[in-house]
């Protein structure tokens, strides 16, 4: 599973059901909020915008 940094917070990606993975906001060691994909094709456009630095769901 991938982390990925930002200036104030990280993403910690984590196993949710078999092929569907969940995204934790992390701020000051602490999940703020966890991104919930509805579909595979969801997630993997979370995960692309992630690595290309782009914002996601407002944050």
């Amino acid at each position: 599973m991938k982390r990925w940094e930002r200036a104030e917070y990280s993403i910690q990606e984590v196993q949710a059901k078999r092929d569907l993975h969940e995204f934790n906001v992390i701020k000051n060691e602490e999940v703020i909020m966890t991104i919930t994909p509805k579909n595979v094709a969801e997630m993997n456009e979370t995960i692309r915008k992630l690595d290309e630095n782009e914002p996601i769901y407002g944050i």
